[in-house]
């Protein structure tokens, strides 16, 4: 083959594998054995990749979309990196405690979820797009699933770090949702009508002295008891249970109650301005 034609068919090469890449995108994944042989970005001084084995069944794209696309050449772009999260074997034991929300790290993917398989967000690391290439993508049967998969890189990065002195306080909210989220009783009904709970600090989170206030953020509908003779559950009965878990925390050093001690607001009630102001209480993972 002449040189002409030696470029002309490296250029088709080329152009194959930059169409392949093209294909993935956040929230694709990989589980064929290749997937564990990883060609990661060079050490210093070096020109040439390293290879790595990754101890995990596969991988998925962490990074957005449009990070991953190759929009210019090969040789421009093969090298370049983006991120990617390892996906991980559970036990049924994690696997429980990760449906349920008590493992932010943890991602479900609903197609891979019955087998045990996860997402695991902890352990992020950089590929480089070649790797991309030959690999058989995969991607998730469920059409809303790149947007949890994206409010779970959120919650497990952008969770915020309470003062350990509150996060500690708060264990006892924790322990009260934890326990009833899941069971058939009013307390239950109350905590899984219940979207979101936000925390304000007056006058901020660096005074030396806060007063803390809690905003519920409540689901656009309040699930109700089955079956004749039971009352039904209402806001003021939400009200009720929320006031006394927050007469129950004992405050540290330097934080009280503000008044009122909260708001209960659903979903078209609460404001842009309360997001902003405030901070997610993540009761399933509190972290400080």
């Amino acid at each position: 083959m002449d040189e002409e034609g030696a470029k002309s068919g490296n250029e088709a090469d080329n152009s194959r594998q930059l169409d392949a890449i093209n294909n993935w995108a956040q929230g694709n994944w990989c589980l064929e054995p290749s997937a564990r042989i990883i060609a990661v970005p060079p050490s210093e001084g070096s020109e040439s990749l390293n290879v790595a084995i990754l101890e995990a069944p596969g991988f998925i794209v962490a990074s957005q979309t449009c990070d991953v696309v190759a929009r210019y050449d090969w040789a421009h772009e093969a090298d370049e990196e983006i991120v990617v999260a390892p996906l991980r074997l559970l036990d049924a034991a994690t696997l429980s405690d990760t449906r349920r929300g008590a493992k932010p790290n943890y991602c479900i993917i609903p197609d891979l979820f019955k087998n045990g398989i996860v997402a695991n967000l902890g352990g992020l690391f950089t590929i480089t797009k070649s790797v991309l290439a030959p690999l058989r993508r995969s991607q998730s049967a469920d059409p809303d699933f790149h947007r949890k998969f994206v409010q779970s890189l959120e919650r497990s990065f952008g969770r915020f770090a309470f003062p350990d002195e509150l996060a500690k306080a708060f264990k006892g909210i924790r322990k009260r949702v934890m326990e009833k989220h899941n069971r058939s009783s009013d307390a239950g009904r109350i905590y899984r009508s219940i979207q979101d709970i936000r925390v304000f600090a007056y006058p901020d989170w660096n005074a030396r002295f806060k007063m803390i206030q809690f905003l519920i953020v409540l689901e656009d509908e309040i699930e109700q008891p089955d079956g004749p003779g039971n009352f039904p559950l209402t806001k003021s009965g939400i009200e009720s249970e929320i006031r006394k878990q927050i007469e129950n925390i004992n405050w540290p050093n330097g934080y009280s109650v503000f008044d009122p001690s909260h708001l209960i607001k659903n979903l078209d009630e609460a404001t842009f301005r309360d997001m902003l102001e405030s901070v997610a209480l993540d009761l399933r993972a509190i972290t400080g």
